[in-house]
């Protein structure tokens, strides 16, 4: 994924433990990782919401192939699996609402969750609904011990992975670094000392901000 279109993972007496689940495979970026990206699983969102440039109408899931070639791609999805209509309508729901949260990372203005901040509050209500239909479980055998999808090889798991990754990232403390650009709502991993940058790129939207801002100072 470029950075913009424009240019731009017993002893004895015991009971015997239940066998050990077999382990998705490792969802993987495709590519090297450019300086700029963000780190680990945060990339794989960072991407997955770049794939519609808001600015352009850029459109990567233009439908559900398309959609099931990206996951499997990224390692979300088993190769050859099907995606269908209704698994399209629900991820590009989650990428919008994810996109919602990054740009209230960004925000100067009204939150999602504002009244004012439509469409992203709409964005975020679908989220919200979608989510619930994606289920994480706890999964102990994981090292470390980390919440998983309920399901495997299906749409929906790989959705579900996604918002696990968000959920990792949280309590990290690296999610509040993911971001919408202020100009463009193209999602950026923001790695300023004091998490301050607001645009995807200093050279693109970031002029353009300023330009903007010049010409409505001198009117």
């Amino acid at each position: 994924m470029s950075e913009h279109d424009r240019a731009t993972d017993t002893g004895p007496g015991t009971e015997t433990p239940p066998a050990t689940p077999p382990e998705a495979p490792a969802a993987t970026p495709p590519g090297a990782a450019s300086e700029d990206a963000a780190p680990g699983a945060l990339r794989l969102v960072e991407d997955f919401v770049n794939t519609l440039s808001v600015e352009t109408g850029t459109e990567t899931l233009t439908d559900p192939a398309a959609l099931a070639a990206w996951l499997t791609t990224y390692g979300l999805l088993p190769d050859g699996a099907p995606a269908e209509q209704a698994g399209l309508d629900r991820a590009r729901i989650v990428r919008e609402g994810l996109r919602a949260l990054l740009a209230d990372h960004n925000a100067t203005g009204p939150t999602p969750d504002e009244p004012d901040g439509d469409p992203y509050a709409q964005a975020l209500a679908a989220l919200d609904s979608a989510a619930r239909e994606l289920p994480l479980v706890f999964d102990p055998y994981a090292d470390p011990p980390r919440l998983a999808p309920a399901t495997s090889g299906t749409v929906d798991a790989a959705l579900a992975r996604l918002l696990g990754h968000v959920a990792e990232a949280a309590a990290a403390g690296t999610w509040v670094r993911m971001k919408a650009c202020r100009m463009c709502a193209w999602a950026y991993y923001d790695h300023s000392r004091n998490r301050s940058r607001a645009w995807c790129s200093m050279a693109l939207c970031g002029n353009r901000a300023k330009a903007k801002a010049f010409r409505d100072r001198t009117r």
